[in-house]
């Protein structure tokens, strides 16, 4: 099924590790859901323009609304799913290891540094689109805290384009990619993540 990767089950080195483990081993599974989930928001994105166009062709006015609302959904869901992602990669991994010798000792750091080098260099904005999409009514509260918000190209707040769906925070005009190339990136950088720990797996789900 599309967005979904073979997700390394740990092997557990005594009970008393098994706490731990099973934590990271929840830390895993949620990576593999985010990345299915921002698989299928790109999926209904793709869809739902299309067939937008479509609607909009034959003036249907209110299927329209309804496809660029579902377009809307789309883009702020997978910049939430992201988001996630980004957290579990950059602060729960590094976390969970960090505070324990056996997880520490047994993953490849290497793998794991990459994964996060390559997810920072592809979504440097990450954190600021998922804090507009969830601080929408905040960010519109006044004029005031719109003059703050809004970036030199003016105030964007889910603008959906052909691929693409925008957002404005902080003087900031952010851009999210909804494309296979978006979640291909995604789907290579939890990979390397995945990879990062064969070396304390011994079978994949």
């Amino acid at each position: 099924m599309l967005g979904i990767i073979p997700i390394p089950l740990l092997t557990r080195s005594c009970e008393i590790e098994d706490a731990q483990i099973l934590h990271l081993q929840g830390i895993l599974n949620e990576l593999g859901q985010y990345l299915l989930d921002v698989h299928s928001a790109i999926e209904l994105f793709s869809n739902s323009h299309d067939q937008l166009s479509n609607l909009l062709t034959k003036h249907d006015i209110k299927g329209a609304k309804t496809r660029s609302a579902w377009c809307r959904i789309a883009g702020r869901d997978a910049g939430i799913q992201i988001f996630h992602i980004g957290w579990h990669l950059t602060k729960s991994i590094p976390d969970a290891l960090r505070f324990h010798q056996y997880l520490m000792e047994k993953a490849d750091h290497t793998k794991l540094k990459a994964a996060r080098k390559f997810f920072y260099n592809s979504f440097p904005g990450y954190a600021q689109f998922r804090h507009a999409v969830g601080h929408h009514a905040e960010i519109n509260q006044s004029i005031k805290s719109i003059a703050r918000n809004s970036s030199p190209i003016g105030m964007r707040c889910n603008n959906v384009d052909r691929t693409t769906i925008d957002m404005t925070i902080d003087g900031k005009h952010l851009i999210l990619q909804m494309t296979s190339q978006t979640a291909d990136k995604l789907t290579s950088l939890v990979k390397m993540t995945f990879d990062g720990f064969q070396n304390m797996s011994h079978s994949s789900m």
